[in-house]
């Protein structure tokens, strides 16, 4: 039996499903590699850590020095900082 902390209730395994896929889609990684596996289990690690956001889990889940080799759906790499970041340029007053 798994313990709570082990225990993804449907809702949420779906929302890591689809979380899992975009990142696959961006990053251009194959399901079955090596890279697929590690993206799983830090989604996963990162979920369990209390994580619940899908916005943050997403970006939680990239390795750092990675997050800018995401590409668009037409293929090609960002062009600018702007372009490379999911959200554009970090709002006024954050920390990031």
């Amino acid at each position: 039996m798994l313990s709570p902390a082990e225990y993804i209730p449907g809702k949420d395994a779906r929302k890591l499903g689809k979380i899992f896929e975009q990142l696959l889609d961006e990053y251009r990684i194959t399901r079955d590699s090596d890279e697929a596996d590690r993206f799983a289990d830090r989604l996963i690690t990162v979920y369990q850590s209390g994580v619940r956001d899908a916005k943050l889990l997403k970006r939680l889940t990239i390795p750092v020095g990675m997050q800018h080799w995401a590409v668009w759906r037409d293929g090609s790499p960002p062009r600018t900082p702007q372009e490379r970041s999911p959200s554009g340029s970090p709002q006024k007053g954050s920390n990031l």
